[in-house]
């Protein structure tokens, strides 16, 4: 089966100084890094994905609280997904599931560890 996956993620990220410039602050959340990484998925999940990648990424909004020195980043990733649904239902798994362990989402020289504050997945078969 072939699906076009959009994931909307609103995470929360650590501001680490106040005085940083809110316009270097939006540029380095304008936008984010998504990858297609088979290893954190299940052996059974792996075999059920025959084809994933990332058509695209974008970030929808940028909010900084200076007084709470925090930002929350709300971005969305489009993924086209190839799959067997019955190999997924076998293992116990679904689309959602794949799509949670098997993308990988950073900021150009972020490797910091975020909250993630909501998730919203739509899935569109073609």
């Amino acid at each position: 089966m072939h699906v076009t996956c959009t994931v909307t993620t609103i995470a929360e990220y650590d501001l680490l100084d106040s005085r940083t410039p809110t316009s270097m602050i939006e540029s380095y959340y304008r936008k984010p890094l998504a990858t297609w990484d088979p290893q954190s998925l299940e052996p059974g999940e792996i075999d059920a994905v025959k084809r994933a990648f990332v058509r695209s990424t974008e970030t929808q909004q940028i909010e900084i609280d200076r007084e709470e020195d925090v930002i929350w980043v709300t971005y969305t990733i489009v993924i086209d997904l190839d799959y067997d649904q019955n190999d997924l239902e076998y293992f116990g798994s679904s689309v959602d599931d794949v799509l949670k362990k098997g993308v990988q989402v950073s900021f150009p020289l972020d490797e910091r560890v975020v909250e993630l504050v909501a998730e919203d997945i739509t899935v569109t078969s073609t």
